[in-house]
């Protein structure tokens, strides 16, 4: 996955829960159902799975990413992409949105 693939696809997550309560574990489900069903996320979660993955390896999310979280540091974030990184894998196989 390249780079602005995955800019745009994590851009999708900080947008996602920004307006969440807090970055619990219940937002961590929340975010993943939408993923796996597409509610909110139109790529399938493979894609979004697959940028997550690549942020987390790199240790940073891209600036325009973490631009898009008006409430939440990168510490904060970076965190909830590894709670939510492992929670989709604990929900393999995906079914079909």
């Amino acid at each position: 996955m390249d780079a602005n693939s995955v800019r745009g696809s994590v851009n999708a997550v900080p947008y996602g829960i920004d307006f969440a309560a807090d970055l619990g574990d219940d937002t961590v489900r929340r975010l993943a159902d939408s993923m796996i069903h597409q509610r909110h996320f139109p790529r399938p979660a493979a894609q979004y799975a697959e940028a997550v993955k690549a942020v987390l390896a790199a240790g940073q999310i891209p600036p325009q990413s973490l631009a898009m979280s008006t409430r939440y540091p990168e510490a904060e974030l970076l965190d909830f992409l590894r709670r939510l990184d492992r929670h989709l894998d604990e929900l393999r196989p995906w079914p079909e949105p």
